[in-house]
Order: C-alpha cells, then sequence, then structure tokens
C-alpha cells in the first residue's frame, strides 16, 4: 500500500488551498482587466474610424465643390476656347488635392488637366506643377504641356509636345458614362469606381468619378455645343490624404475603403494594388475577397460565427447594417460579429485580437441607380493598444503566486521543523520499538520490513506513514505483552478498598477496572514486586516451563 507522511499531506494541502484562494482573487481582478483592455481597443478602433472618415467625407466633399466650381465657370461660355483660362480654374484643385479634371465636347476635342500624365509620355509628377492635355485632333494626336501652378507663368509661348495616338478623351475615365446619360437628368452626379491606367501596359489604380453637363441650358437647344466636366480622384492619392501622422498611420492598424455595388477594393495602406490586369490586357478592380496582404487576409477567410446567418467575412463586410462591428481571433480563426464577443474566458488577456469597425462614407450628391456606395473599413490589432498592457499584468500578476510560495516555504519549514517534529519522532521511535520484538527466523534472515510483514498479521493499514508506524508498533507491543502475560504469574495482592479480587482466576476475564484502582495496583506492584523480564534489575520470567521429549525411530 502506498503510503505518505502527514507532514506531506499537510503541506500540498496548504499550497493547494493557497493557490485556490489566490486564483478565486483574481478572477475579479482579472475579469475587470479584460473588460477594461476590450474598451480600450474599441475606443482606438472608433476615434481612428472617426478620424478617417472624416478626412474620406472631406474628401469627397471637395470634388463635388470641385465640379460644381467648373460647373459654374464653364455655364457662362465656352472655356475650351481659352485652354489656359481652364487650367487656371483647375490648377488649384488639381496639384493640392490630386484630383483629374476634363472637360470635353460630344465630338471629342476637350482637355484634361492632372497633376500626373495620363497619355503615351513619359515622365512623373512634379511637385506644383499640372500636366495640361489638349486633345487638338481626336483620333490623330493630342499636345501636352507641363504648367507650373503659378498663373503668371502660364504663357501662350509655352512648349507644348505633340504626340501622334488615336487615345480619344472619350477613353478617359468616367467620360464614356458621362456622355451616355441623358442631358434632363442631375448635372454633377457620380458615376461609380473605374479602373484607372496611366499609359497602355502600365499599372492600373481605382478612381472615383463624378461628372456631368455644366451648360445644361446650352445643351438643351444645341446638344453638339454641350460641355461634360468628369472629376476623378484615383486611390493612391485619396490614402494620402488620410495617411498622415495627425490622421491614421500603418501602426494604427489598416484602413481600406470598398465599394459594396462592385464588391472593388478602392483604397487602403495595403500592399496590395487597387487594380489588376487581365489576361485579355483589359484594366479591372481588385475584389475585396482577393486581398492578399497578411494584415486583412486572415479576416477575410477566416470562419465567420454570425448571430443572423453564415456568411463569409468579405460579404459581411458589404451587407452588414453601418456601423457594425467584428472582432477577430487568429489563434482560432474565427470571426464575431461583435465588438465585445470574446472566443473564450482568458482569450483577451492571453491571445492577439483584432477588432474591426465598418462606416459608411460617401458623396452627400446624386448618385443614380446605386452607381456608388463607399464603405470605410478600419481593422485595429490589440497589440498596438494594450500590449504593454497586457505585459504588465502578466507580470504584476505573477506577484501574489511568487507571494504565495515565499510564504508556504516559511509554513512548510514551521510544519517538518515544530509542528509535527514530536509525531515523527514518536513514529520512528515506536519503529525502533517494534523491530526489538519482531520475531526471528530459523531459515534465511529478512529485513526489519520484512520482519513487521512476517510478524503483524492483525496490523491496521493507514494511509499515513507515521500513522503506520504507531499501529505497527502497538501491534506488536500488545503481542508480546500477551505473551508476556502468559508466561507470567500475578501476585495475589489485597488492596483495601478496591473493587479487584486477588483472586487471579475471577479477574482473568474481568477487563473492567476503575481507573484510581488500576493506577493504585500498578503502582503497588511496582514498589512490592520487580515486573517480570526487567533486564536492569536482573529478574527473569517466572513462569513454569514443560518439556516434551520425542524420539523417533532409527528406521
Amino acid at each position: 500500500m502506498f503510503r505518505v507522511s502527514v507532514k506531506l499531506v499537510v503541506i500540498l494541502l496548504l499550497i493547494v488551498t493557497s493557490g485556490v484562494v489566490v486564483f478565486c482573487v483574481s478572477i475579479p481582478i482579472a475579469l475587470q482587466l479584460q473588460d477594461n483592455a476590450m474598451d480600450f481597443v474599441l475606443q482606438e478602433l472608433t476615434s481612428a474610424t472617426e478620424a478617417v472618415q472624416a478626412v474620406v467625407n472631406r474628401k469627397l466633399r471637395l470634388m463635388e465643390n470641385m465640379a460644381d466650381v467648373l460647373r459654374k465657370a464653364s455655364s457662362t461660355g465656352f472655356l475650351l476656347n481659352d485652354i489656359l483660362q481652364f487650367a487656371n480654374w483647375a490648377s488649384l484643385g488639381v496639384v493640392q488635392q490630386q484630383l483629374d479634371v476634363s472637360l470635353f465636347t460630344p465630338q471629342g476635342f476637350g482637355v484634361a488637366v492632372t497633376s500626373d500624365t495620363t497619355a503615351t509620355i513619359s515622365g512623373a509628377a512634379s511637385p506644383g506643377y499640372l500636366w495640361v492635355i489638349n486633345f487638338t485632333a481626336p483620333g490623330s494626336f493630342l499636345d501636352i504641356v507641363q504648367l507650373p501652378l503659378d498663373s503668371t507663368q502660364i504663357s501662350r509661348m509655352s512648349s507644348w509636345t505633340r504626340i501622334n495616338t488615336t487615345f480619344q478623351c472619350q477613353q478617359l475615365v468616367g467620360v464614356l458614362p458621362i456622355t451616355s446619360s441623358s442631358i434632363d437628368e442631375d448635372p454633377i452626379r457620380w458615376v461609380g469606381v473605374s479602373p484607372f491606367q496611366s499609359m497602355p501596359g502600365g499599372s492600373v489604380q481605382s478612381s472615383l468619378v463624378l461628372g456631368g453637363v455644366v451648360n445644361k441650358g446650352i445643351a438643351a437647344m444645341r446638344p453638339d455645343k454641350a460641355q461634360f466636366v468628369v472629376v476623378g480622384l484615383r486611390g493612391e492619392m485619396l490614402v494620402k490624404s488620410f495617411l498622415t501622422p495627425g490622421v491614421f498611420h500603418d501602426d494604427n492598424g489598416v484602413a481600406l475603403l470598398i465599394d459594396t455595388i462592385s464588391g472593388a477594393y478602392v483604397a487602403g495602406n495595403l500592399d496590395d494594388a487597387t487594380g489588376t490586369v487581365h489576361q485579355s490586357g483589359s484594366a479591372q478592380l481588385l475584389q475585396v475577397a482577393d486581398l492578399q496582404d497578411p494584415r486583412i487576409a486572415g479576416f477575410l477567410r477566416a470562419k465567420l460565427h454570425s448571430s443572423s446567418f453564415q456568411i463569409t467575412p468579405s460579404t459581411a463586410l458589404m451587407t452588414c447594417s453601418t456601423p457594425c462591428s467584428f472582432t477577430y481571433w487568429p489563434h482560432l480563426n474565427e470571426v464575431v460579429d461583435s465588438p465585445r464577443k470574446t472566443a473564450g474566458f482568458w482569450n483577451v488577456l492571453t491571445h492577439s485580437f483584432a477588432s474591426v469597425r465598418v462606416v459608411d462614407v460617401g458623396p452627400s450628391g446624386h448618385t443614380p441607380h446605386g452607381t456608388i456606395a463607399l464603405r470605410l473599413v478600419v481593422v485595429v490589432p490589440s497589440d498596438q493598444v494594450i500590449h504593454n498592457l497586457i505585459d504588465e499584468m502578466q507580470k504584476t500578476s505573477l506577484a501574489p503566486y511568487i507571494l504565495m510560495i515565499c510564504i508556504c516555504a516559511v509554513l512548510t519549514v514551521v510544519v517538518e521543523c515544530w509542528l509535527f517534529n514530536d509525531l515523527i519522532r514518536l513514529g520512528e521511535g515506536m519503529l525502533i520499538l517494534a523491530s526489538v520484538f519482531a520475531a526471528q527466523s530459523d531459515s534465511e534472515p529478512m529485513t526489519l520490513a520484512e520482519e513487521l510483514q512476517c510478524n503483524i498479521k492483525t496490523t491496521s493499514s493507514s494511509f499515513f506513514v507515521e500513522f503506520e508506524r504507531a499501529s505497527q508498533a502497538i501491534s506488536t507491543l500488545d503481542r508480546e505483552m500477551h505473551m508476556l502475560r502468559a508466561f507470567s504469574t500475578l501476585p495475589t495482592i489485597s488492596i483495601p478498598g478496591s473493587k479487584f479480587s486477588p483472586n487471579l482466576e475471577e479477574n482473568r476475564h474481568d477487563h473492567t477496572f476503575p481507573f484510581e484502582s488500576l493506577t493504585e495496583f500498578s503502582g503497588l506492584v511496582a514498589a512490592n514486586d520487580p515486573l517480570p523480564y526487567c533486564a536492569p534489575k536482573g529478574t527473569l520470567w517466572r513462569a513454569p516451563v514443560t518439556f516434551v521429549c520425542a524420539q523417533l525411530h532409527p528406521d
């Protein structure tokens, strides 16, 4: 039977009890800290979302204002007769807001102003300068010039570069949908998100476009005199507007603009481009579900646990009722449609997660037939907000357990050296006493444990070592005392006033003596007659011995 020491059991109970108490006390603190940590992440997420949302909405309103200014300027005259005057009108918005502005007629004549070339001419954007492209002969050639922003430096003698090309203004982004619309529709309207390619074979990016007819009265009477204005904002320029230290930066997480109509990725601080070139050579937008940046790809491909129905995370971004929030748990590859719902009891404190918030952004102008519906998605990783807090919490939470270990160590020493010291020594002494009376075998010698096992058959078992030793010693002593009693005779003593009868045979089976009488009797025996088998006094057993002899036949 397996046995342990009492002191070990007491020490283990002490450690377990202390650990359970410390753990139970830590639970409310940890739960409160978990709620506070989640609050910090949500506050950072909300703040970042509102900051980016304000910048994007302001940028889109600037586009509308730009288109409205050009509409009013063009409504009083035919600006295409004076290209430099149109450039003066458009230059401020083009350079400062990184917009692309075009003015053209249904016949294909027109002018485009941009801060970067949109034709097959090589060249990079120059700060403070703008490119003016004149579609002089649509389908044959066009003229390009780079002009400074300062209107006083614009001269009709500027050097123009003529390029022979079949490229026409109708091929510009957003021009065809605007020219094909009815003149009776709203003068300025959004036409959606379109792929923008600066030159054949070049990179593709998204572009937000709005525009319309600017001289509606004249165009109603003379359709050939109609003028159309187009204002575009490329995705990379939109990102630059909110990726600033005071608004949002890469350390905050991920911010991306998506179009729920086309499902396209419009802009964001991701490594993915907003557009791709199809195998056929045509430019197309990149879909949100196809994003590969690891900061958002894990979320898009995780399993969504929705309270309403099972859909993919990319679809949820498009269809959820804004503002909506999600929580992404990378270690479980799960997304829950709640900002506060955790995937486990301690997950906020033990694992990294990402909070996602989706809000509507968009133009205040007219968007007929659902041509554009923009949403802003902001993803904030928890490590960016509460990493230091969690680290300090984990270090601080070790202090109670370290203190508990120290206290338990001190109590262990107390238990070992003082509380159970007498019990241990008593057990060891009884074990030695039991070994004195252990029977000897005539055959092979046995160890102490084997002797006790052989001679003590009726010993009661105990789980504790100390109690087992005491039980063995008492059982052995009882056996030997009965043996000693069998070979001894009690003296005939009359004790005045005692109920103890001097008749030995009468008292042999009577074991109910008053305590006082037994004590008095024991004292008299010790005083008047030495106990048998007392080695120091030289007394031996006083017992009759019977010898039995037997002789075996020699055969």
